[in-house]
C-alpha cells in the first residue's frame, strides 16, 4: 500500500484522517512515489493500492503514478474513493464530471478501484461521509463506469454504523 495523500474530503467519524481531523496534511511527493515504485518493482511486487486520505483529490499525480507502477511491471494496480465525486447527482455537471473521471480510471492501468461503504443505509452512509445524494449518484454512475470496463467494488469496514 501507498498512502498517497493525507488530504481527505469526507467527514467519516471512524477515521483519523477525516475533514475534520487535525495534523498537517500533504501528498507524497512526485518523485518520492516513483522511487518507491522502483523498489517494489525491484522486490518483485506485483500488487499496489494507492490509497489516502482521499487519493482522488491528486488527480494527476495519482494517474501519473499507475502509469509509472505499470510500466514498471506492477500488475495489480488498485485505487480507491470515498465516493465523494458521486454526490449531488441532481448538479447539471454531475454526468459530465463522473464520466472524465471514468475515462481517466480507464486511461489508466489500474485494475480495481474500490468505493468505501459505512452502511447499507443510505442516508446513514450519506450523514458519516457528509456527501448528500452519493448511493444515488453512485447508481447513476456505474453504468458510465461498466460501459469502460471499470467494475468497482464496495470497500466495506467495519465500524458502528453497521448495526441494524
Amino acid at each position: 500500500m501507498v498512502q498517497l495523500t493525507s488530504r481527505c474530503n469526507a467527514a467519516c467519524a471512524q477515521c483519523g484522517m477525516n475533514v475534520n481531523a487535525g495534523g498537517a496534511r500533504g501528498d507524497l511527493d512526485l518523485e518520492a512515489g516513483k522511487r518507491i515504485i522502483d523498489r517494489c518493482a525491484a522486490l518483485g511486487v506485483s500488487a499496489l493500492s494507492f490509497t489516502g486520505g482521499e487519493p482522488l483529490l491528486c488527480g494527476d499525480r495519482l494517474y501519473s503514478l499507475l502509469d509509472y507502477a505499470g510500466k514498471a511491471g506492477i500488475r495489480y494496480l488498485r485505487t480507491g474513493t470515498n465516493g465523494y465525486a458521486f454526490a449531488n447527482p441532481g448538479r447539471p455537471d454531475f454526468m459530465d464530471r463522473v464520466a472524465r473521471l471514468a475515462d481517466a480510471l480507464a486511461r489508466s492501468p489500474v485494475r480495481n478501484v474500490w468505493i468505501s461503504l459505512d452502511s447499507a443505509d443510505a442516508a446513514t452512509h450519506e450523514a458519516n461521509r457528509g456527501f448528500p445524494g452519493l448511493v444515488e449518484g453512485l447508481a447513476r454512475a456505474l453504468p458510465l463506469f461498466h460501459a469502460r470496463g471499470i467494475y468497482p467494488t464496495a470497500n466495506l469496514a467495519l465500524n458502528r454504523f453497521m448495526g441494524g
